[in-house]
C-alpha cells in the first residue's frame, strides 16, 4: 500500500506558501516607478513630523523615528539616573554614632542651595498659615 498511500490535506501547512506567493505576485504587478515612489513616501513619512488639528488648535506630532529615538533615550537616561542615585554619593547612611548622614552629593546640594531650599519651604508654610488665617475670619 506504499504506492497508493493517501495523505491527509492540512490547509495550515500551506498558509505561509500561499501568503508568500500572493505577496510576490502583488509586488510583481506594481510598476517599478510606483513601487519606488511608495517606498520613498513611506520612508519620508517615517522621518517627517505631522501636524494635527483639533478644537484646541494645530499641534505638531513628532515623527515615528523621533518617537523611537526619544523612547530609547528616555530608557537610557532613566537607567543612568537610577544608577547615579543608587551610588554612595547620593545615598544616606548611618555613621558610628547612630546619626543619619547624607552622601557627598546630597551634602553639596544642601550647601550650595540650602538658602533657596529653606526659602521655598518657608514660603509654602507661610502661605498656608496666611490662607488659614484669611479663611478663618
Amino acid at each position: 500500500m506504499s504506492g497508493s498511500e493517501v495523505t491527509k490535506f492540512d490547509p495550515s501547512s500551506y498558509v505561509d506558501k500561499v501568503r508568500d506567493k500572493i505577496k510576490q505576485s502583488l509586488i510583481d504587478v506594481i510598476p517599478d516607478d510606483q513601487w519606488n515612489a511608495m517606498l520613498r513616501a513611506e520612508i519620508e513619512g517615517f522621518f517627517k513630523s505631522k501636524t494635527t488639528s483639533s478644537h484646541y488648535g494645530e499641534r505638531e506630532q513628532p515623527s515615528e523615528f523621533r518617537r523611537i529615538v526619544l523612547s530609547v533615550l528616555e530608557e537610557d537616561v532613566k537607567s543612568r539616573v537610577k544608577t547615579m542615585l543608587n551610588s554612595p554619593e547620593w545615598s544616606t547612611y548611618w555613621d558610628g554614632n547612630n546619626k543619619l548622614k547624607a552622601g557627598e552629593e546630597i551634602a553639596r546640594l544642601a550647601r550650595e542651595n540650602g538658602a533657596a531650599i529653606l526659602a521655598k519651604w518657608l514660603e509654602s508654610a507661610i502661605a498656608q498659615v496666611l490662607a488659614q488665617i484669611r479663611f478663618s475670619q
